[in-house]
């Protein structure tokens, strides 16, 4: 193998993360190029997708999610490696050259999971980060209540019934729901 990746078979998006990373790192004995497909390029920006890595040489890839869309099971990526002899060659040229050479490419395939957030745990705790770290734990949390409050709309549809204690708890999740939006937008005006 001319690379390896770190995760190794599943990217994964935390707790309603809109971002991940993806490690590549050469192991062989030459310079590689490497590029970063999806079947889902619609739904992911990748930062850097392509280029070259020197003996030993590690490249952290960034793997941020569109506005609107969410991390599905069926989505898969691709990782190609194959060895180069000219880094300053413009890759893309590279990676031409190299779709009539498909027997020297070597190929990775990583699945997409997404973890949530276990109801009723909380906020993150605040670990003294900067404000982008601050505003990131808060976006988590705020999805997690939304999607807390969604289950609760469905237990409450389910069950049919209006009672006052029904009612009680779904104050409480709307305002912690309008809490988080208006702590989100602080944040943003803040940035």
């Amino acid at each position: 193998m001319h690379a390896s990746l770190n995760p190794d078979k599943t990217l994964v998006f935390q707790d309603g993360s809109k971002e991940t990373q993806l490690t590549v790192r050469n192991t062989s004995d030459s310079t590689i190029g490497y590029k970063v497909k999806t079947t889902a390029p619609k739904s992911y920006l990748v930062k850097p997708s392509s280029g070259y890595l020197e003996k030993g040489e590690t490249q952290t890839v960034k793997i941020s999610l569109q506005s609107n869309h969410m991390p599905t099971a069926g989505h898969r990526f691709l990782v190609q490696t194959a060895k180069a002899a000219d880094s300053s060659a413009d890759v893309k040229a590279f990676w031409s050259t190299m779709a009539t050479k498909r027997d020297e490419i070597q190929e990775s395939k990583l699945a997409v999971e997404s973890a949530e957030v276990v109801p009723g745990s909380g906020p993150p705790a605040n670990d003294g980060g900067d404000i982008n770290q601050k505003y990131d734990n808060l976006l988590k949390y705020s999805h997690s209540v939304e999607q807390q409050y969604k289950k609760l709309q469905a237990q409450l549809k389910a069950g049919g019934g209006s009672g006052s204690g029904t009612s009680f708890q779904l104050w409480h999740v709307i305002v912690a729901m309008i809490l988080a939006v208006v702590m989100a937008k602080f944040l943003e005006t803040v940035m």
